[in-house]
């Protein structure tokens, strides 16, 4: 294990998303539980934004600086996929969407760790993330300032448009992966 790699900037970074989940987490569900809500929401809304800033400074920081490693390119997907389920089930959404997006992680890291590990992050996928932190701070937003609100009511606009985009996105990227996965075996 390239230990020393984890010593670099944009791993730090990452390992700082890692570390700022289960916090951000625990405060939008006090926050949920409080009456001054207000305050844990707007601490959660810090350190997701924090997440999201990192998530796209690691990447950028370890190909500007020539420090990518095979310990950041574990690391960084783990800390998408951790940050992004905890949170979501923070902000209790919808159970069925959140176990759609595992099973899309759970194929997607299959596909890579046993067919073709030389299939990298898309750009459609990159998309997609940067959405669901884009969701994920607007929800914060909307619960912070109209808390009487229940944004995962079937009917609400929020959730049809929320719950269509990222399961379309999610099914999508998962397919395109798929499908690249294997052309490009076929071609090695």
């Amino acid at each position: 294990m390239e230990y020393r790699a984890l010593l670099k900037t944009p791993n730090i970074l990452t390992l700082s998303r890692i570390a700022v989940t289960v916090p951000a987490g625990l405060l939008l569900f006090e926050a949920k539980e409080s009456e001054n809500g207000f305050y844990y929401y707007a601490a959660a809304l810090v350190l997701c934004l924090y997440a999201a800033v990192t998530d796209f400074l690691d990447g950028y920081l370890a190909r500007k600086n020539k420090e990518t490693s095979s310990i950041g390119a574990l690391l960084d997907p783990l800390a998408d996929k951790l940050f992004s389920i905890w949170i979501l089930y923070a902000l209790a959404v919808p159970t069925w969407l959140i176990l759609v997006m595992i099973t899309r992680e759970l194929w997607v890291a299959t596909l890579r760790t046993c067919w073709n590990k030389n299939v990298t992050t898309t750009r459609i996928a990159k998309w997609k993330t940067a959405l669901l932190f884009i969701f994920i701070l607007t929800t914060i937003l909307l619960e912070m300032y109209i808390p009487a609100v229940n944004l995962w009511n079937v009917s609400s606009w929020y959730y049809v448009n929320f719950t269509t985009i990222m399961t379309a996105l999610t099914v999508f990227t998962g397919v395109h992966y798929t499908i690249l996965t294997f052309r490009n075996k076929t071609t090695n």
